[in-house]
């Protein structure tokens, strides 16, 4: 992508990222597991590292980051992460998931897709579906070997599929076809499942705020970006982005910012415009490179940085969503 100006960096990032193993981690599904190459580091816990920038006094609060993989950083270096970038314009707090927290921020918003996978009711893991096929080979009790063979080539298969699928959509997006492959998502018929998505995000943001502000933190929840919502730059992507997920999102990411809206939660701020008129940064339909976490690092510093009746002018960028 023309983004990425140092090929050979971009080279090795990706590189890393096709690199990195995961293991299995009770309550929390998958982790992935600690690594270290050319543009990323990963700790005990999952989580990317970055150096810390220079600092001669005393940490005036802990900040600590949640959200999906477009928090983690996929597509951008270690030092190209929002929590780095917003380290580095904030060189006065520490950035750890370790420490009691003083501020705590979401991004979250296009995982709520989860929720649209067709066969599905209710909350469910990005890959539940996948994991179901390739586990649902039956078991021979009297010949193991058999088993392994069969599961090793529902795991084959379930891989290829998924590789001739991307190669469909790309393909027919480059010759103007929309793909006719079984829809995996049905939000966009499915108008229950839009509610509980929308309903979902706002309750378990509101009971995160309401642990944070028991311990004395400020919650920021940021409603996140996605290539299907609002005008982002699309023309380097364009090809690749996947005609299903524009129409759930369509119909998704609207009752998101609808609920959120309606709460009227001086905490919860819609950024969802934040690459709306700026350069390409969109990778895919939803990660970006480190530009494009630099614009979500800036608008939250804005965000911060404002007083209360400021960040609800609606000329303030990130401004609540309400």
């Amino acid at each position: 992508l023309p983004m990425y100006v140092d090929k050979d960096a971009s080279r090795a990032l990706f590189e890393d990222f096709h690199s990195i193993e995961y293991h299995y981690v009770p309550f929390l599904e998958w982790s992935r597991s600690p690594f270290r190459g050319r543009g990323t580091t990963i700790g005990e816990e999952g989580d990317r590292i970055h150096e810390d920038p220079p600092w001669d006094g005393e940490s005036q609060g802990v900040v600590r980051f949640f959200g999906g993989s477009t928090m983690w950083g996929t597509g951008a270096p270690d030092q190209g992460t929002i929590p780095a970038l917003f380290h580095e314009l904030n060189p006065q707090y520490t950035v750890s998931q370790d420490a009691p927290m003083d501020l705590v921020v979401f991004y979250e918003g296009v995982n709520e897709i989860t929720n649209c996978q067709v066969g599905e009711e209710g909350p469910t893991h990005a890959q539940v579906t996948g994991f179901r096929r390739m586990t649902d080979t039956p078991l021979v009790p009297d010949n193991s070997w058999d088993h392994l063979r069969a599961l090793g080539w529902s795991l084959l298969l379930a891989r290829t599929h998924e590789l001739g699928v991307a190669v469909k959509s790309r393909l027919s997006s480059e010759a103007g076809i929309e793909p006719s492959e079984t829809p995996r998502w049905d939000c966009d018929t499915n108008p229950e499942k839009v509610e509980a998505a929308a309903t979902i995000l706002l309750r378990n943001w509101e009971m995160a705020q309401a642990i944070a502000a028991s311990r004395g933190a400020r919650f920021v929840g940021l409603l996140q970006p996605v290539a299907h919502f609002g005008s982002p730059n699309l023309e380097v992507v364009q090809p690749i982005l996947r005609a299903d997920l524009r129409a759930n999102y369509a119909v998704l990411y609207p009752a998101l910012l609808e609920r959120l809206r309606s709460a009227g939660h001086e905490w919860i701020y819609d950024v969802s415009g934040a690459f709306d008129g700026v350069g390409p940064v969109l990778i895919d339909d939803f990660h970006v490179t480190e530009d494009g976490n630099r614009v979500i690092a800036e608008r939250l510093n804005t965000i911060l940085s404002a007083d209360s009746d400021s960040v609800g002018n609606p000329g303030v960028p990130g401004r609540p969503a309400r």
